[in-house]
């Protein structure tokens, strides 16, 4: 395996789980005011 393929691969990990945390966290968001 290439260094630039694993930064990449490493890269896109933690930008995936950034992502997922966030979606997780407006959906949260968004049921709270539902809620209320």
């Amino acid at each position: 395996m290439t260094p630039i393929l694993k930064g990449a691969l490493s890269l896109g990990r933690t930008f995936g789980r950034r992502l997922i945390s966030v979606s997780s966290g407006w959906q949260r968001r968004r049921f709270t005011k539902k809620s209320r």
